[in-house]
């Protein structure tokens, strides 16, 4: 995010052109997706060897599944408000990936 909001920066102050903010977030896309394809390979243990119980660990995966479908409801809600106004493409584009994170979030089965 720190390199993406430098960026960001630069092309504000006109010190960086268009084309070369492109292909800079792109690099930082990249450089990202791997760091974290490195990190989950890395932490990929067993999740329920910290739980003393399975049912422990069922009623916490699903508090977390309510929460995440709060805050994308709630992401959702705010991008309409903060987008009035503007292109209605870019908004639905948005708002249907946020509807398809939504949906696997409700659909995903703890295990």
């Amino acid at each position: 995010m720190i390199a993406l909001a430098v960026l960001t920066l630069f092309v504000l102050t006109d010190s960086l052109a268009p084309r070369s903010f492109a292909m800079g977030c792109t690099v930082v896309m990249i450089i990202s997706t791997f760091t974290w394809i490195f990190l989950l390979r890395r932490t990929s243990g067993d999740p329920d060897a910290l739980s003393t119980t399975s049912g422990a660990t069922v009623k916490s995966r699903n508090k977390n599944k309510h929460v995440q479908v709060a805050l994308l409801l709630l992401m959702l809600l705010i991008s309409f408000w903060l987008t009035r106004g503007g292109p209605w493409v870019p908004r639905l584009i948005g708002a249907s990936m946020l509807v398809l994170f939504l949906i696997g979030t409700i659909l995903r089965n703890p295990k």
